[in-house]
């Protein structure tokens, strides 16, 4: 995680851990302080509640898994991961996942759902494929 402080003028940035807590039930408005998580927890997806540190990042990490195909949309050729997610929550309102080749080969994109799973519980390591999760899962806190 990472705190910096909310004057500007001052730009002081610490290094913190979470200790396996989501960020933000700490949270506060009388804060001078900003946290946000730089790495997902170990072995999960994030809290549903949290967001991406910035619009071109995943809720939690890629994981290898062709498991939501059903209902799943063609979005067309991207360049990277970064335009997947973007072209994702641009292109696809009702998705919560991108996904694409493991080895980003031909680059295309797939607008999927979770219909409410967990990306991790459906890994499958042998996949071609790789899925995220690029929205927080409906009638979650936060969404």
């Amino acid at each position: 995680m990472a705190v910096q402080d909310v004057d500007e003028n001052y730009n002081g940035c610490w290094c913190q851990k979470s200790n396996g807590e989501q960020v933000a039930p700490h949270n506060s408005e009388f804060s001078m302080y900003q946290t946000c998580r730089t790495k997902p927890l170990p072995g999960a997806e994030p809290p549903v509640n949290e967001t991406a540190i910035n619009e071109h990042e995943c809720l939690g990490p890629w994981v290898k898994t062709n498991g939501f195909g059903v209902g799943e949309r063609s979005i067309g050729p991207v360049n990277s991961r970064s335009d997947c997610i973007a072209k994702v929550r641009t292109d696809c309102p009702g998705f919560d996942l991108a996904n694409m080749a493991v080895d980003e080969s031909g680059t295309g994109c797939w607008c999927q759902k979770s219909e409410g799973n967990i990306v991790t519980t459906r890994e499958n390591t042998a996949a071609a494929y790789q899925t995220c999760r690029v929205t927080a899962l409906p009638g979650a806190a936060g969404a």
